[in-house]
């Protein structure tokens, strides 16, 4: 659909439009500001490593400068992460001023792009893949409100202790075995999801000084401090300790 349209600028809504179709790792939003687009792409309540943010940032650019067949050039790229001691080939491949350690991972470009032509233009062909991106878009909409009423109802019981996968469906008026379905349909499953929003809520509680390992641990259903402690191990690869002091 984006080497149908007419111009990099269409080319560039119909990539934040249907984006969620692509993947979930991150969302991409841009402005426009003083002759500028500000393209930035934010993860999505979960941390990834430098290698991700890069390539992010990275296929953009190698892909308008395919759909343009013209060497772009951006006037500024920010990365959250710190920098890696050989930039050489960053400075080739972005051929711009560089920002580490900013507060978003973006990219700026002249708003002239917008109006850039793409090659391979086809008004036909977009009107026919927009009609199954229009599809795919309310399933997909509809399976993340269902997901979303599963989750509701795993925050609302998760400092009572009681998130096994039989009380929470009793929760929602369906029987264990629907519930898994449901969730698999949606290509998870239960411990997946619980795993998925514990670790979600140890992040933002850990960022709060004032709160406990031991209350941490309640609040996200653990029975024990040493039970959680090992699970955020697991699924960050460090102690909540370390995660804190980072």
């Amino acid at each position: 659909a984006i080497m149908s349209c007419q111009t990099l600028g269409q080319a560039l809504q119909k990539h934040i439009k249907y984006q969620a179709l692509v993947g979930s790792i991150g969302k991409a939003q841009f402005s426009q500001e003083d002759g500028q687009i500000h393209l930035t792409w934010q993860a999505d309540g979960q941390q990834v490593n430098r290698h991700v943010a890069e390539k992010s940032i990275a296929s953009w650019v190698s892909f308008a400068r395919w759909i343009t067949q013209q060497q772009l050039l951006p006037t500024q790229v920010q990365f959250q992460h710190s920098a890696p001691r050989d930039l050489t080939q960053h400075d080739a491949f972005f051929n711009c001023p560089i920002i580490f350690e900013s507060q978003q991972t973006s990219i700026s470009f002249a708003a002239d792009y917008l109006q850039l032509p793409l090659l391979k233009t086809d008004h036909s062909l977009l009107d026919l893949m927009e009609t199954h991106l229009e599809q795919a878009l309310q399933k997909l909409q509809y399976q993340h409100a269902g997901l979303e009423s599963i989750r509701d109802a795993i925050v609302a019981q998760l400092d009572t202790g009681q998130v096994d996968i039989e009380h929470i469906a009793k929760q929602l008026a369906l029987s264990s075995r629907s519930l898994q379905r449901k969730l698999q349909a949606q290509g998870t499953s239960f411990k997946q999801l619980l795993d998925e929003i514990r670790y979600e809520l140890a992040q933002q509680y850990l960022k709060n000084d004032q709160l406990l390992l031991v209350d941490i641990a309640f609040l996200l259903g653990f029975a024990e401090q040493s039970s959680f402690q090992r699970a955020f191990k697991c699924w960050s690869g460090q102690t909540p300790k370390q995660f804190r002091m980072q």
